[in-house]
């Protein structure tokens, strides 16, 4: 039973990864809008 625990831990490691790199590229284009928005 053990193989399926890691198996599960794999794909929420992964999941995990993937919704951290399209958090990082909407919170990058907001951020960069933002700025075109609001020169200093």
């Amino acid at each position: 039973m053990s193989w399926l625990k890691e198996d599960i831990a794999e794909q929420w490691r992964n999941e995990g990864k993937r919704y951290a790199r399209d958090v990082n590229a909407f919170v990058r284009k907001g951020m960069e809008e933002s700025n075109q928005m609001n020169p200093s």
